[in-house]
């Protein structure tokens, strides 16, 4: 693909990215934290993937390279959108809290991120991620997200067990995801994502 955008005279590239790959720490994760390479098999390979997608954009001389890292989409069409696959397994309660549930997740709307990427092709070269202002805890927005679909409650289940059902890349989503900052994108791309929607639903429900 980047060769033929540079056949074809192709000054700009965008570039789809992942924002919840970075290495496991405190605080959130912003474009200079490294991905995580030594995560559970699936998330490290496909870190080294992405990592080796941006090398080539970004270091390409001929193309100014811009990667934009979403984090979880949710919105019509996605998988979180009511009828979408995850919302039936939290409906049939296959969808659980894995430990604690402290593993953090950071969240775009499909429309922001539409925003964002038209918003990028006048910014400058380089990484950006593109999420919400909120990264939050799995047992928080899962909890809040079975509500909002008048679900039972998301079961709980231990590590052990979830690494002997589901595996080592379930129990890293869980509890071991980092959330990301989207200081730049809102400093270079003038960026204001709306708030998590099912978060600001439940919070009007227990307020009314």
């Amino acid at each position: 693909m980047l060769a033929a955008a540079q056949a074809a005279g192709v000054r700009r590239y965008l570039r789809q990215s992942i924002a919840f790959w970075a290495i496991p720490g405190a605080g959130l994760a912003d474009e200079e934290t490294p991905l995580a390479f030594d995560a559970s098999p699936a998330v490290a390979a496909d870190a080294h993937i992405v990592t080796e997608i941006e090398r080539h954009l970004l270091g390409n001389a001929n193309l100014e390279g811009i990667a934009l890292r979403y984090g979880f989409l949710y919105g019509p069409g996605t998988w979180f959108a009511p009828d979408g696959d995850v919302a039936q397994q939290v409906r049939q309660q296959q969808f659980p809290i894995v430990g604690n549930g402290e593993g953090v997740w950071s969240w775009i709307h499909i429309e922001d991120a539409a925003i964002a990427t038209v918003a990028a092709e006048r910014g400058n070269p380089g990484i950006y991620l593109i999420t919400d202002d909120r990264p939050l805890a799995v047992r928080q927005w899962l909890s809040a997200y079975a509500q909002w679909l008048n679900a039972p409650p998301p079961p709980q289940v231990s590590v052990e067990d979830a690494l002997r059902i589901s595996g080592a890349d379930a129990v890293y989503y869980g509890t071991k995801m980092r959330g990301a900052s989207n200081a730049k994108a809102k400093r270079e791309l003038n960026f204001q994502p709306r708030p998590l929607e099912w978060i600001v639903d439940t919070a009007v429900a227990h307020a009314s």
